[in-house]
């Protein structure tokens, strides 16, 4: 008797402003026999999608005025809590699974 292969598990991250669901074409677009995770961040943008943490949305409108940013340096306040968050929901997710 041979048990069936546990499915690949693939997790995405919406960004800011958007929902899981906005992520779900995409997912059925790429073909893969897989199970999608797409977890919502837990902060409500006024725009009415979510955010990962609290954003400025006047320091990021002036900073998007200027031109593109490398956002490689920056280390946003509620990063942390997101981090942590996110880890406990994979675990779940994790352990939910067949095998």
């Amino acid at each position: 008797m041979t048990s069936a292969s546990p499915r690949l598990l693939v997790v995405l991250l919406h960004g800011w402003n958007m929902r899981p669901a906005d992520l779900e074409p995409f997912t059925r677009s790429l073909g893969v026999a897989a199970d999608f995770l797409v977890p919502a961040g837990p902060h409500p943008v006024p725009a009415g999608g979510l955010a990962w943490w609290p954003v400025d949305e006047a320091a990021r409108e002036a900073a998007l005025s200027r031109g593109p940013r490398d956002l490689h340096e920056q280390h946003p306040v509620g990063r942390e809590a997101a981090r942590h968050a996110l880890a406990g929901t994979l675990r779940a997710a994790l352990a939910a699974r067949p095998g």
